[in-house]
C-alpha cells in the first residue's frame, strides 16, 4: 500500500481516484459535491474508520467497488463489516436506497459479529425500522429511508451550527466529544477475512505519520461539515421545529460559555434523540 494518509484520505476509498472514468453519469461539479458528502458521513459516522479504510484498499475490491450495506449517508456505520463488493455500476445506481434485503443483512451480520450496524445518532430510528420493517416492508425504501435521511441532514446541521456559534469552543467540543473516542483504531493494523471481520490486529509502530493520520482525520471531518453546509441543491435540508433550534442555541450558548464536554456531549444526545423521536411519531 502506499502512504495512509494519501491512500486513504477519504477520496481514494470507493476507487475515487478513477471515479470520474468509471461513472461517465456524473459531471465533474456532481463528483466533488458526491466526495464532499461521503466524507461527512464516513468521519461522523460510527464503526472502525480506520479498519474501513484498510479494508476497501485491500485486494479483496481489486477492480470492484465497496459498497456499504447501509447506505452512510442514512446513519449507518463505516465499518469493515458492512462492506460488500458491488460493480461500480451498480454502487452508482444503488446510491442511498434501503431495501428489505439490506436490513436482513444487517440484522445477521450484527447477530455474527456483534457490531452495532447503526451510528448512534441515528439508532432510536434504526430500532423502531427493526421492530417494524416485517409488517410494513412498503414503507422500507421509502418513509423508512426518508426519515433516516433527514434525520442525518439535522444531525449534520447541528454539528454546522455548534461550529459557527462556538468559535472558541465549538471545534475542540466536536473533537473531544465524538472524534476522539475513535483514535485508538489508528493504533492497529488489520487482517481480514472476505466478509470484513478482523481476523488480527497487530499494534502499528508509533512514528509521526501516526499522528499525521489523527492530524488529517480531524481536519477533513471538521472541514466536510461546512462543506456538507455549503451545498446549495441539497434536497434534504433540516427540519428541527422551534423548540429544537431553541434548545440548539441553548446548548451552543453552554458550549461557548462553560465547556464541560460530559455535560454538553449529554446535552447534544439529548437534542439528537428528541429530534428522532418527533420523526418516530410521523412514521
Amino acid at each position: 500500500m502506499s502512504n495512509f494518509p494519501d491512500r486513504y484520505d477519504g477520496f481514494h476509498t470507493y476507487n475515487r481516484c478513477c471515479r470520474a472514468a468509471q461513472d461517465m453519469g456524473r459531471s465533474k461539479e456532481n463528483l466533488k459535491s458526491y466526495t464532499k458528502d461521503r466524507r461527512a458521513y464516513e468521519y461522523w459516522s460510527d464503526g472502525n474508520i480506520h479498519a474501513a479504510n484498510q479494508f476497501m484498499g485491500s485486494s479483496f475490491f481489486d477492480g470492484i467497488s465497496a459498497d456499504h450495506i447501509g447506505p452512510i449517508s442514512l446513519g449507518f456505520v463505516h465499518d469493515s463489516c458492512y462492506l460488500q463488493p458491488m460493480l461500480s455500476s451498480n454502487n452508482s445506481s444503488k446510491r442511498d436506497r434501503l431495501q428489505l434485503t439490506d436490513i436482513e443483512n444487517m440484522i445477521e451480520i450484527e447477530k455474527r459479529t456483534g457490531i452495532y450496524p447503526m451510528s448512534w445518532q441515528s439508532k432510536l430510528i434504526w430500532e423502531y425500522i427493526c421492530n417494524n420493517y416485517k409488517n410494513h416492508p412498503d414503507k422500507i425504501s421509502t418513509i423508512y429511508r426518508d426519515a433516516l435521511k433527514q434525520n442525518m441532514a439535522n444531525f449534520m446541521y447541528i454539528l454546522y451550527s455548534i461550529l459557527e456559534s462556538c468559535p472558541n469552543n465549538g471545534k475542540s467540543f466536536l473533537i473531544k466529544a465524538f472524534l476522539e473516542p475513535h483514535y485508538d483504531y489508528f493504533k492497529y493494523s488489520y487482517k481480514f477475512n472476505s466478509r470484513g471481520e478482523i481476523l488480527d490486529q497487530k499494534p502499528r509502530h508509533y512514528t509521526g505519520r501516526n499522528q499525521d493520520e489523527i492530524d488529517r482525520y480531524i481536519r477533513i471531518a471538521i472541514e466536510s461539515v461546512f462543506d456538507y453546509h455549503e451545498k446549495n441543491n441539497r434536497n434534504n435540508k433540516h427540519n428541527l421545529s422551534s423548540s429544537e433550534i431553541i434548545l440548539l442555541s441553548n446548548i451552543c450558548s453552554h458550549i461557548e460559555n462553560s465547556l464541560n464536554i460530559p455535560i454538553n456531549k449529554q446535552e447534544v444526545i439529548y437534542l439528537v434523540e428528541m429530534i428522532e423521536k418527533r420523526i418516530i411519531s410521523s412514521l
